[in-house]
C-alpha cells in the first residue's frame, strides 16, 4: 500500500494553543531525555548558532554501534524538547535552517505489538523489528541528505517502561499529537473496521470528517479527510498522509 505526505517535502507541523502542554519527550537511562520530534538540519552548527539564547544542549554524536548521526536538543518556550539531526559527513544544503521534520520517536511498552498495529493502519516496516526498536515509514522514498531511496517520513518505536502519552486535552476532550490524512476516509474507515481496530467517528454537518483511534499504549491518533490532489493514488488501498501535530 502507498503512503504519502501532505506536503511535497514532508509532514506538516501544527501549533495549537492549550492550557496544559504535555511533555513531548521522555526520560531514558542515566537521567537523559529523548525528544519525540526530530528535525533535520544539514548545517547543524549554523542551526545551533541561530538558536542563540534558547535552552540547548551541546552537539553530541552517536556511539559506534548506534548509527551515524550528530545531534543537539532545544527546548521551545513551553519546555517541549525537540531534536536536530544531521548525518556524519553530510554536505550542507541550506545554511542555519530547519530543512525537514524527519521522524517521531514513539515510546512503547511492547515494540512488536506496536509495530504490528502501525503496520495495520498503513505504515511500512523499514526493517525487521526486534524487541527493543522498530523503524517504520509513511510517504514516498526519496533521494536527499546524501542518501538514496530514503523514507520521506518515519516513526521509531522504542521500548520504554515509563513515558507520557502523546495526546493533550482541549475543551474537555483528548486531542491527538499525530494526525494522518487520507483522500478516501470512508474506505479507510471500512478497512480499519475490517481489521478490528476501534475508532471514534467525528462528523461535521453530518459528514464523516475524521477518525480518532488509540495505539496499544494509549497514544491518540487522528485520521482526517484530505481533499488534496497533490498525488495520484489508488483509493482502493489505505493511503494515509503523514502529518505531525504538536501544540504550543
Amino acid at each position: 500500500m502507498t503512503l504519502f505526505p501532505a506536503l511535497p517535502h514532508g509532514p506538516l507541523l501544527e501549533l495549537v494553543e492549550v492550557e496544559a502542554v504535555p511533555p513531548l519527550h521522555f526520560y531514558v537511562e542515566g537521567g537523559h531525555f529523548q525528544p519525540i520530534i526530530r528535525f533535520h538540519a544539514s548545517d547543524l552548527e549554523g542551526m545551533l548558532e541561530r538558536l542563540n539564547g534558547a535552552k540547548v544542549t551541546e552537539i553530541h554524536q552517536d556511539g559506534p554501534d548506534d548509527g551515524c548521526g550528530r545531534f543537539f536538543e532545544v527546548a521551545d518556550p513551553d519546555g517541549t524538547w525537540l531534536q536536530y539531526h544531521v548525518n556524519i559527513g553530510e554536505a550542507v544544503i541550506m545554511e542555519g535552517t530547519t530543512e525537514a521534520a524527519v521522524n517521531l520517536e514513539i515510546p512503547v511498552k511492547d515494540v512488536l505489538r506496536s509495530a504490528a498495529f502501525y503496520e495495520s493502519i498503513g505504515f511500512t516496516l523499514e526493517r525487521e523489528p526486534n524487541a527493543a526498536i522498530a523503524f517504520l515509514y509513511a510517504g514516498f522514498r526519496v533521494d536527499r541528505f546524501g542518501y538514496t531511496n530514503s523514507p520521506e517520513f518515519g516513526i521509531i518505536l522504542s521500548k520504554r517502561d515509563d513515558f507520557p502519552l502523546m495526546r493533550f486535552e482541549r475543551s474537555q476532550a483528548w486531542e491527538p499529537v499525530i494526525a494522518l490524512q487520507t483522500e478516501d476516509l470512508a474506505s479507510y474507515h471500512a478497512k480499519l473496521l475490517e481489521k478490528g481496530i476501534v475508532v471514534n467517528e467525528q462528523y461535521n454537518e453530518n459528514v464523516l470528517n475524521s477518525l480518532l483511534l488509540s495505539d496499544p499504549d494509549g497514544h491518540t491518533l487522528q485520521v482526517r479527510r484530505c481533499e488534496s490532489n497533490t498525488h495520484s493514488v489508488n483509493l482502493s488501498e489505505m493511503s494515509p498522509i503523514a502529518v505531525v501535530q504538536t501544540n504550543n
